[in-house]
């Protein structure tokens, strides 16, 4: 964070990562330290150097940037890259750039974008034809930046939780594993609407660190067919299955059925009244069990001056 474009693996890779001489799909549940990230990226070689490569970012010439990702290497050797794609060259990075071995551990670099160019982009490469690596959420931002658009998919100030960086992380050439890192939080970050984007406004006294930041963010469980209108319809979707815990769908649903028969009951008002009443009762039961935890986010802070009569 920033995160370039779908560099957290939450959405479908679409044309946000391009490969060249590999194949690239999203997994999950493949053992990453699930309590800070969920999805990965695999990246499978047909040919030596194969990669996956960012959409462009534009910087001034001389800007400094920081790029930070975990890695578990399944075979051979990643290497992280930041392409100056004006000039067809590698930037020279500060940091160690490789890693090899199963398990998670992570690569931490710097650089600056060159004086005769300024389109970078972050590739993940791999250097054997037979490698085949997982990659972890791709941070990069700016030196000095203090404010961070997030995704589209967030479209509520609400669906954002903690701010926070890590501390005594996995990188190479420092602490090489997972399980020994701490998160400090950010505080005074606000959530601001921007056309119909969520940003997040650093205070002025924290300039983003050279360190891996993360967001908690807000995930809604899928659908379980995106149309129910017909009986097919129906009948796709009553097979699928989801993660959803039943009782929070049938809270939710008898909330919503209530809410319903309420505005198509005329004259039995006070009765539907009373069953949607129950149904969000059983309902905000539900949220505490299953939701995510409520944590009140403070977005504007004032001094308030009492003053007092003297007698």
């Amino acid at each position: 964070m920033k995160y370039t474009l779908n560099g957290d693996w939450e959405d479908a890779i679409g044309t946000t990562w391009t490969a060249t001489d590999a194949t690239q799909a999203i997994q999950n549940n493949v053992g990453p330290p699930q309590e800070v990230w969920r999805n990965v990226l695999r990246v499978t070689n047909s040919a030596a150097n194969g990669r996956s490569a960012s959409t462009s970012l534009y910087g001034r010439v001389g800007q400094s940037f920081y790029v930070y990702v975990p890695v578990s290497v399944r075979s051979g050797t990643a290497t992280l890259i930041v392409r100056d794609v004006t000039n067809g060259a590698n930037i020279t990075l500060s940091g160690t750039a490789t890693s090899t071995g199963r398990g998670w551990t992570g690569i931490e670099v710097t650089g600056q974008v060159p004086a005769s160019g300024a389109e970078i982009q972050v590739w993940l490469r791999g250097d054997e034809s037979t490698a085949i690596i997982d990659w972890g959420p791709v941070h990069f931002h700016w030196q000095g930046q203090r404010r961070i658009a997030l995704p589209t998919r967030i479209e509520s100030p609400e669906h954002v939780g903690r701010v926070y960086y890590l501390t005594d992380y996995a990188a190479r050439g420092s602490n090489d594993r997972w399980g020994l890192e701490d998160r400090a939080d950010v505080p005074g970050v606000t959530r601001e609407y921007v056309l119909d984007g969520v940003a997040l406004q650093f205070p002025s006294d924290h300039t983003i660190h050279d360190l891996p930041y993360f967001y908690q963010e807000r995930v809604f469980y899928d659908a379980l067919n995106t149309a129910y209108f017909a009986v097919a319809d129906r009948t796709v979707g009553d097979a699928a299955t989801t993660l959803c815990p039943i009782d929070y769908a049938a809270a939710a649903t008898a909330r919503v059925l209530a809410g319903w028969y309420l505005s198509k009951h005329q004259g039995d008002e006070d009765f539907w009244m009373s069953k949607l009443g129950e149904a969000e009762s059983v309902l905000n039961k539900m949220e505490e069990r299953y939701g995510p935890p409520q944590m009140p986010i403070r977005t504007r802070e004032r001094t308030i001056s009492i003053p007092t009569l003297k007698v």
